[in-house]
């Protein structure tokens, strides 16, 4: 993997590229003449018809592999018609371009086009499009290779030019080539440009297509998502990985409109088990807000995951969910010290694996008029208010396996019809069972210094429903990833 690419230092080999076989005629150089981001670019000069190319090897062989970069095609560039003919190529651990896109003259277009071609032991047909091709205009340029099925005839190789989708590739023969080891990018093969072309290239960026940053490389998640742009595969998600467990103090709102997620492209914000918290403050990679009376998180967009996270807001809620925050995911976070742990608008969300302490209104709210939401193995502590409040007509809403105890109006509070499965409270409030805090065998329930970890004398053990077929988001682990087996417990935290 490696970061995006800006052409904002010289050197030998500017980008931090790893070869060069640039060719006589031909030259590279930092440049500020065009630019899409930043102060420069990097230039590519022909002048003649020789090879000018660089590689950027990858940290793996990757055979899932996603890469995404600007283009300016100077006016003064001409194209020959040769038949294999690259600016930019996933390249094999040998020599062989496995899919590059390219731009060519034909005579059947006026006067170029862009060009497409994949190999595996042997050349396909190329494509060719005229797609939004323009000379003076900087053009995003997305590909994505999929040889996952080594061996087999189910490779995958697909091209975007400016989010339009020019080249789809299926059933691909990877028997022969199946992974990417190198980015190419320039005159990737002889003959392609006349003296006197010009291409410039910023922003490149790619690696692993599931991945797109790691948060280490940032001051904050919020500097994050800003700085990463959104990509067109659609059956890869957008992933946000903290690398460490430092503590992030940058409220972040993901706007509607920044990232266009999908049921099969979901933006993922998530720890790692080695940097996330065990269950008490100050333990893991953290979102922790202080002032503004800001939530930590705030997504006004659908599909998205948070994993694994401690957060804390300033006043306002640990994670909200506007009217377009449909279809999220909340799966093993520890929240405290605010006003909401978890507050949404949205619909078809879930709230699973959690460990909430220290709220100070409702720990938990689906409010008023939201459709088919799911509430799994949650542990809620010393609420203000209740700990799962369910607004007025609500319809579908599932609450199975939680614990909620120590709420100072009432432990679950429900304005509307809810499936309510093997859950318990301190107070028996809607029904439910009574297992006071004491016989739970926590580490700590006091305020302040809580610490659910369970012991094997828990009155929790033993009393929940498997939800591994559960119909909707299934699972078999707790909190800290550990298998959930047998008799489930209660709440987030599987006895061990």
């Amino acid at each position: 993997m490696f970061d995006k690419i800006q052409a904002e230092s010289g050197g030998t080999t500017p980008w931090e590229f790893d070869t060069a076989s640039i060719g006589a005629d031909n030259t590279q150089e930092i440049s500020s003449e065009q630019t899409y981001s930043g102060t420069n670019s990097y230039k590519f000069s022909f002048g003649g018809t020789e090879i000018g190319y660089l590689d950027k090897y990858l940290d793996d062989d990757l055979n899932i592999c996603y890469a995404k970069f600007k283009v300016y095609i100077d006016s003064a560039t001409a194209f020959q018609s040769k038949a294999y003919n690259y600016i930019f190529g996933l390249n094999s651990n040998s020599w062989q371009t496995l899919g590059g896109i390219g731009v060519r003259a034909d005579s059947n277009y006026d006067p170029y086009a862009w060009y497409v071609r994949t190999y595996t032991g042997g050349y396909t047909d190329a494509i060719t499009s005229t797609t939004n091709f323009l000379m003076d205009e900087w053009h995003t340029i997305e590909l994505y290779w999929n040889g996952s099925g080594e061996g087999t005839a189910n490779g995958i190789f697909q091209v975007w030019v400016d989010g339009t989708l020019i080249a789809d590739y299926s059933n691909i023969d990877v028997s022969s080539y199946s992974t990417i080891d190198r980015f190419r990018l320039g005159n990737v093969l002889w003959g392609v440009f006349e003296s006197g072309s010009i291409l410039y290239f910023d922003d490149i960026e790619g690696g692993d297509a599931y991945t797109t940053a790691e948060i280490g490389d940032y001051s904050s998640l919020s500097d994050a998502i800003a700085g990463e742009s959104d990509f067109t595969v659609v059956d890869a998600n957008i992933v946000f990985r903290y690398t460490e467990a430092f503590e992030d103090t940058t409220a972040v709102t993901i706007a509607s409109g920044s990232f266009s997620t999908l049921e099969n492209h979901r933006l993922i914000i998530e720890v790692p088990e080695e940097y996330s918290h065990d269950g008490t403050r100050g333990s893991g990679a953290r979102l922790i807000i202080n002032t503004n009376y800001d939530s930590a998180l705030r997504l006004e967009i659908p599909y998205v995951s948070v994993i694994g996270l401690e957060l804390k807001g300033h006043v306002n809620g640990c994670v909200s969910a506007n009217y377009n925050g449909h279809y999220v995911i909340v799966d093993s976070c520890l929240m405290y010290d605010c006003y909401a742990a978890f507050s949404t608008y949205g619909n078809y969300n879930i709230f699973c694996n959690n460990i909430t302490y220290n709220i100070t209104n409702n720990a938990v709210t689906f409010q008023d008029y939201r459709n088919s939401s799911y509430c799994y193995n949650n542990t809620i502590l010393n609420s203000g208010n209740s700990g799962i409040r369910v607004g007025i007509n609500n319809f579908n809403i599932n609450i199975i396996n939680n614990y909620v105890a120590n709420s100072n109006t009432v432990d679950y509070n429900f304005e509307s019809a809810v499936s309510l499965t093997t859950c318990f409270s301190s107070d028996g409030s809607e029904n439910t069972s009574v297992i006071s805090p004491v016989d739970c065998d926590f580490e700590s329930y006091t305020a302040g210094s809580e610490d659910v970890t369970i012991g094997s004398d828990s009155d929790l053990i033993g009393e929940g429903t498997d939800l591994s077929n559960a119909s909707v988001y299934p699972f078999n682990y707790d909190i800290f990833g550990n298998a959930r087996t047998g008799s489930w417990d209660i709440g987030a935290i599987e006895w061990q």
